[in-house]
């Protein structure tokens, strides 16, 4: 689809080519009917015009990461090449990314879209949300489901409580914050009362409290992306 320019090509032409280079979109998935299903989503009138290169392997992935595309619509599973590029060239211009997960983790969506993707795709989503994906990733903005949304911003939320926690500005006491420390190292209430020298039902009630003060729903929720927050 895009040919190799020689030094004798009219630079008009490979000015053209080279600005078709960076409209274009990279779809890279191992799965052929999501593929199609992302084609039929290009498809629309106005996204039609943007050169499609399609890549299936994660070796075909990091023989192309320096493809000046526009857009790389990619699996999770392929898509840490191209995130390691960005934190070793980042003054490089990068395209957007638009990660589709096979399985959701809001903690991993999290980390995706702080390391730079700006949409998030399930692993079935129709040809319409797709498309609507893709049609807002292109002009600027951060997509993601609204289902997504709210447990991204929940999942942002309880961090925050918790880094707040540590630092002693959300009222726990002394003895709270210690728990709140043992948790965010997956440690067990057996485990945080032999270490702090008390019952696992002390620690259990110490457990209660700090979710009815921080408004979180449990344990994993005060332990998600605790290293993300500093919280060792």
């Amino acid at each position: 689809m895009n040919a190799i320019l020689g030094s004798n090509e009219d630079p008009d032409a490979a000015l053209v080519a080279a600005s078709r280079l960076h409209d274009e979109i990279v779809l890279a998935s191992a799965d052929a009917a999501w593929a199609q299903d992302a084609r039929e989503a290009l498809g629309a009138d106005d996204l039609h015009g943007s050169p499609l290169h399609a890549l299936t392997s994660a070796q075909a992935v990091a023989a192309q990461l320096g493809r000046p595309a526009r857009l790389w619509i990619v699996d999770e599973a392929l898509v840490a090449p191209l995130l390691a590029r960005r934190r070793q060239l980042p003054r490089e211009r990068q395209p957007d990314l638009l990660v589709r997960f096979e399985q959701f983790s809001t903690a991993r969506v999290v980390a995706m879209i702080e390391s730079g993707a700006r949409g998030c795709l399930p692993a079935r989503p129709s040809i319409a949300e797709t498309r609507e994906a893709i049609r807002a990733v292109l002009s600027g903005e951060l997509w993601l489901s609204r289902r997504l949304f709210s447990a991204v911003l929940d999942h942002l939320q309880a961090r925050s409580s918790v880094q707040a926690a540590l630092d002693g500005d959300d009222g726990l006491t002394g003895r709270q914050r210690e728990i709140v420390q043992c948790v965010s190292r997956g440690m067990s209430n057996k485990q945080i009362g032999r270490h702090l020298g008390i019952s696992p039902t002390t620690v259990k009630t110490h457990l209660h409290n700090i979710f009815e003060r921080l408004g979180i729903g449990g344990r994993t929720l005060l332990a998600l992306r605790s290293h993300e927050s500093h919280l060792h």
